[in-house]
């Protein structure tokens, strides 16, 4: 069976994971009951160290090197695979038991709903990241990189999380509310998890982590959202190993 390493991004002391890409990967192991070690890489140490893996830089997006990040080592064979979509294709492949439901109708849904409310919640949570969960090199990183994203400063964009942008984010999480509606709960397919809640339950975990405040307003909005992350509870009890 191959031995899987997850490279993911650690936070201030107690380490534990924090960032919405790396839970979904953190979450699909500990769910499948996969046998993996961690191990953390600080944001500016990213690019060297999967370059010197021999990794493959992205070629969708502005960022060559990503986290998560999986080495996956089968006897003398050693694979990288980057990007939490294309980790979770390949080890659905290796681990079939229990199915991810990676073909599921409410999948690409999710990720269109959950994009949406991350955008809408970006004043809150963003400048909370290098402030509040980082340590000081990757909080260094973080403030430079994101500056050149959203063109201001983040002490700039934090006077943006006002009650007035929460209520713009509020009819997407009402739309999330709509679509674990959809088989009855607590998952979206019903009794039956599927990686469509781990892509939500990953961006609970991360606001939870980044901004308590609006982690507490988005599980008011409906019951459903809050039943959907007690019932992934268990599977995110794993974070710091």
């Amino acid at each position: 069976m191959a031995k899987v390493t997850l490279f993911d991004l650690p936070s201030k002391d107690p380490c534990r994971t924090w960032s919405l890409n790396p839970w979904k990967t953190r979450l699909f192991l500990n769910y499948k009951e996969i046998e993996y070690d961690t191990e953390w890489v600080e944001y500016p140490d990213i690019a060297p160290k999967f370059k010197a893996f021999g990794i493959p830089p992205n070629t969708d997006g502005n960022t060559p090197y990503t986290s998560p990040t999986i080495r996956l080592v089968n006897g003398k064979t050693e694979t990288y695979i980057m990007d939490s979509k294309k980790i979770a294709i390949a080890l659905e492949e290796l681990f079939p038991k229990p199915s991810m439901h990676l073909d599921s109708e409410y999948l690409p849904q999710m990720y269109d709903l959950v994009a949406e409310c991350q955008k809408y919640l970006m004043p809150f949570w963003m400048p909370s990241v290098p402030a509040d969960v980082l340590n000081p090199v990757s909080a260094e990183y973080f403030y430079t990189t994101r500056l050149t994203k959203v063109g201001k400063p983040l002490q700039e964009l934090a006077k943006e999380a006002t009650p007035e942008q929460w209520d713009k984010s509020r009819p997407h999480f009402e739309k999330i509310a709509a679509l674990l509606k959809t088989n009855g709960g607590p998952f979206v397919m019903g009794d039956s998890v599927s990686y469509a809640d781990f892509v939500l339950v990953s961006f609970l975990q991360f606001i939870r982590r980044s901004h308590e405040v609006a982690f507490t307003k988005v599980l008011a909005v409906d019951d459903t959202i809050k039943k959907v992350y007690e019932a992934c509870g268990k599977w995110l009890e794993r974070d710091s190993f």
